[in-house]
């Protein structure tokens, strides 16, 4: 087993680093990747492993495991695990779905205690899967990741094109070769601190918003707010009855507005009657004021209250306080008015809270 270890200055990082979650030391955090023959570990093998870390003192540590023959994969194991053990936090991209079972399944094939499973884990490609759609086509790999962030790497192979290097290098021993899988790996790893920023992607949808406002805007209304996070590159979605922009610490949603005459059902209306001579309400106490002929009892469909001007659809799940309206007693969906929203910062933050939850961006 060949084993390679480089000195990277923390400049370059400095500025991602501040994006380090609460709570968490940048000395106890490994970053790591690993490389494999293949995507399954019943059929493939594991042949290098990168590990990249900021001791609390002096440069950042990039150091790599590169297994010589098939025969290492053990001893590999071994030394990536020890070099391990000091840490609390494991971060990666996806390897919550590919590095850490592939490395638990190469585990059990040597009964190897498996020791990464006590650890907590980060993965970076997790923060920002749920939020897809913002993506447009955009490919969620680390590459395109990469690029979104405006980093620049030198590496021009994928993982996959160096599975039939390493195989040449095992009968070659080309230097070329090796160089090609270690520069690949270490750019991998070496980019892993550059991601932290898209942490602040779960972070900002997640997060309280303030400074809520609605207006109209032609025959839609808009939502605007800020956020005290700020997002590391822009982002947003369009539907064909929604809009939604993001960046920095903006955020501008467009939605469909409902104008016209809707109504709010009384949910109680056996405790009302209807006055024949204007359609208007009247409570049962007030009954007996007025001649029986004049009134009638009110029904399920003819207790209710009018209202004519501008609305907003209840997003799914949202339960307002504030009284809704519909376009018959059974319909859906509800509307509250705008005025309503406009006058009420709390429900105007409720409202757009709730929508991004109807849109799965926010929990």
């Amino acid at each position: 087993m060949l084993c390679f270890e480089t000195k990277l200055s923390r400049e370059p990082y400095l500025s991602a680093l501040e994006a380090i979650p609460d709570g968490a030391e940048l000395s106890s955090l490994l970053f790591f990747d690993i490389e494999t023959t293949g995507l399954s570990p019943s059929s493939a093998q594991i042949y290098l492993i990168g590990a990249l870390c900021f001791p609390k003192k002096g440069p950042a540590v990039l150091r790599q495991w590169f297994a010589a023959s098939l025969s290492e994969e053990q001893e590999l194991l071994r030394s990536f695990f020890a070099f391990a053990a000091p840490f609390r936090t494991l971060v990666h991209f996806n390897g919550q779905r590919f590095d850490l079972p592939f490395l638990s399944a190469c585990s059990a094939q040597y009964h190897l205690t498996y020791p990464l499973d006590r650890k907590d884990s980060l993965d970076l490609y997790a923060s920002v899967a749920p939020f897809r759609p913002l993506f447009a086509t955009q490919k969620l790999t680390q590459r395109a990741l990469e690029q979104r962030l405006q980093l620049t790497r030198k590496d021009p192979f994928d993982g996959g094109e160096l599975i039939a290097q390493y195989l040449s290098w095992l009968t070659t021993r080309d230097e070329d070769l090796l160089q090609n899988m270690l520069g690949h790996n270490a750019a991998d790893v070496s980019m892993l601190p550059q991601l932290l920023p898209l942490l602040h992607i779960p972070t900002f949808f997640h997060g309280r918003f303030e400074n809520t406002r609605i207006f109209e805007d032609k025959e839609d209304f808009c939502i605007t707010a800020e956020s005290a996070v700020s997002l590391p590159f822009s982002l947003s979605r369009e539907t064909e009855t929604m809009e939604l922009a993001a960046a920095e610490t903006h955020i501008r949603l467009r939605l469909p507005r409902f104008s016209g005459t809707l109504y709010h059902y009384l949910k109680d209306y056996r405790n009302y009657y209807i006055l024949k001579e204007d359609g208007s309400l009247l409570h049962k106490t007030l009954a007996a004021f007025v001649d029986a002929d004049a009134r009638e009892k009110a029904t399920k469909e003819s207790a209710r209250l009018p209202l004519t001007g501008d609305f907003a659809a209840v997003p799914k799940r949202m339960e307002p306080e504030a009284r809704c309206f519909q376009t018959g007693p059974n319909a859906t969906p509800l509307y509250l008015p705008l005025s309503v929203l406009q006058e009420n910062n709390a429900l105007c933050e409720a409202y757009l809270t709730s929508t991004l939850t109807a849109l799965k961006l926010r929990g």
